[in-house]
């Protein structure tokens, strides 16, 4: 007999990661693709606002999901030095910059959405299995 999934089967760490790198691609305006980077022959795109990108994607994926620096970096084709690097980046420009602060704050915000409304459509989900079963 098949169990039934609970929300943290569906909402796993993988999906929310996910989601917080179709926020920061979204509101940065680049695509996923080159923030994932290319492995391969032509690598990965190293511009600017690419990179900062990648240590957001870094430091959010730390701060609301159980992954591992080696499991972090693999979505953005980081090394686990690569995304210590990339917290120590982003922790010292928060301390250093204030508008780096708010924009860390309101992404903290919008992800914070994000995941909560992620959490009650598979609640609805699973309320609604319930009650057709």
């Amino acid at each position: 007999m098949e169990a039934m999934k609970t929300i943290t089967d569906v909402l796993n760490d993988k999906k929310i990661s996910q989601l917080i790198l179709t926020t920061l691609c979204d509101n940065e305006q680049v695509d996923i693709k080159d923030v994932k980077g290319h492995p391969g022959k032509y690598g990965k795109k190293r511009s600017n606002e690419l990179v900062r990108v990648r240590q957001m994607f870094c430091y959010f994926a730390r701060k609301y999901t159980n992954m591992s620096l080696r499991e972090i970096g693999n979505i953005v084709n980081y090394d686990h030095c690569t995304v210590i690097h990339s917290l120590k980046v982003v922790n010292n420009e928060i301390e250093i910059y204030p508008m780096m602060k708010l924009k860390i704050e309101r992404y903290s915000k919008i992800i914070e959405m994000e995941i909560n409304f992620a959490k009650t459509e598979a609640e609805e989900f699973f309320l609604y299995y319930d009650f057709c079963r």
